[in-house]
């Protein structure tokens, strides 16, 4: 008769598998939303270089003219229309308040369903010699706004 004891077992326990993938789960459970969190932070983040560049634009005509660009203005056209390029930006409105404030409100599409439809107000004053700008309004929750642009930022 063969003595079995010898022979050395291979493979996983049930037990074993089933603790695997509760942790696998665990891990993706926290992971997902971290990750879609950081996507949209990052497609947001684009919106960002875009008031950058109006916020040069309006540098230009605000101390060539002496007041913020009007609305209809070619400037302000092209700079709707670099906005609306990004794949990220269905709409972008430019409201001129008052000879020294203006505003730019942009609408996000192709994020998530978390913030799809959500707007961003980028908000320009002139400043002393200077032209700056707040990002704080609009309906885009805090959680996915880059961080200058978070309230209380």
């Amino acid at each position: 008769m063969k003595n079995n004891n010898n022979k050395k077992e291979r493979g996983f326990t049930l037990i074993e598998l089933m603790i695997i993938v509760t942790i696998i789960g665990i891990l993706a459970a926290i992971a997902l939303p971290a990750y879609q969190t950081y996507s949209i932070r990052a497609k947001t983040a684009e919106a960002m270089q875009f008031a950058g560049s109006a916020k040069i634009t309006m540098w230009e005509s605000y101390f060539g003219k002496g007041t913020m660009p009007d609305d209809n203005a070619t400037i302000i056209d092209a700079t709707e229309n670099s906005m609306i390029s990004s794949k990220f930006i269905s709409n972008a409105i430019y409201t001129r308040e008052d000879a020294d404030h203006a505003n730019i409100v942009i609408t996000f599409e192709n994020m998530s369903s978390y913030a799809n439809g959500s707007t961003l107000v980028f908000d320009f004053s002139a400043i002393v010699g200077n032209i700056d700008f707040t990002c704080t309004g609009g309906t885009l929750e805090q959680i996915y706004r880059p961080s200058s642009c978070r309230s209380g930022s």
